[in-house]
């Protein structure tokens, strides 16, 4: 009797202990399991981002910089909060292909009746489907809608958060980004080219401003840049004529050695100008 006690208990015992066994074999291996799947979800997330049409990807503009307001009053430019250092590795991409360009408009020399800042390029050999593009980082912060010998013209005004200023005229189609913005412009007017404000909208070099520009038989676009930082040594007022620069300075070697090679496309002035 006893005996068979004794072999009843051990057999409970070995069946308790396999029991246990088996049960921790169990938990590892859903353990094992769930680890598996954090592994694979996560290896398909990372496959997703990586699988990103390029397209996507190409379109993700890094903005460089937060906005900064500048603003002219009591005769000078001023920042609403503290700007950003420009740095001295500050250079400008010329908006458009140099091989098509025919001739320069220089900054900062009398035009007609009027002293004008910025300069700008023409294109004689060239239709009107001229591609534009940024030439800086830049926000949007102003535009005009104008009619100029009855057709419609576009110019739009940037401002770096460090202070510098570049405009674009005689731009003719742009692109749905710039559209958007300007919504709220009143309808064009002849001669009408007050700038409005516009929602300040970050632009990076490069990115595609217009495609094409000009007016009929005579295809130009205007490019002034301003260091909203200072006044320029030309002992000139107003807030463009006395902070306007010799952009051609501004771009790198090569480009700035091709665009002072280029004839001066007035007739009168020529090359001659205060800023350069």
């Amino acid at each position: 009797m006893k005996k068979s006690v004794l072999i009843f208990v051990f057999l409970l015992i070995i069946l308790s202990i396999v029991s246990i066994l088996l049960l921790n074999h169990q938990r590892l291996s859903d353990k094992d399991a769930e680890t598996l799947q954090k592994r694979q979800y996560n290896t398909d997330e990372e496959k997703a981002l990586t699988e990103q049409p390029l397209l996507e990807q190409e379109e993700q503009i890094i903005i460089s910089e937060k906005f900064v307001e500048w603003h002219y009053q009591e005769g000078a430019w001023k920042p609403a909060s503290n700007p950003p250092i420009c740095g001295e590795s500050l250079l400008l991409k010329l908006p458009a292909d140099i091989n098509l360009v025919t001739s320069i408009l220089y900054p900062g020399q009398k035009r007609g009746e009027e002293f004008k800042a910025h300069g700008g390029l023409r294109f004689d050999k060239s239709d009107n489907s001229i591609e534009i593009k940024a030439p800086m980082d830049a926000y949007l912060v102003s535009a005009s809608s104008y009619l100029h010998e009855g057709e419609r013209q576009y110019m739009l005004d940037f401002i770096h958060p460090c202070g510098i200023k570049y405009r674009i005229d005689h731009l003719v189609s742009i692109p749905s980004k710039i559209q958007v913005l300007l919504e709220h412009l009143p309808e064009p007017k002849e001669g009408d080219s007050r700038t409005y404000s516009v929602e300040p909208t970050f632009f990076a070099q490069e990115e595609l401003l217009a495609t094409s520009i000009g007016l009929n038989n005579n295809v130009f676009f205007d490019l002034g840049v301003y260091d909203l930082r200072s006044e320029n040594d030309a002992g000139l007022q107003g807030e463009q004529s006395a902070y306007g620069v010799c952009w051609f300075d501004w771009l790198d070697a090569e480009n700035s050695k091709k665009i002072r090679a280029l004839p001066g496309a007035d007739g009168k002035e020529g090359k001659n100008s205060v800023y350069c």
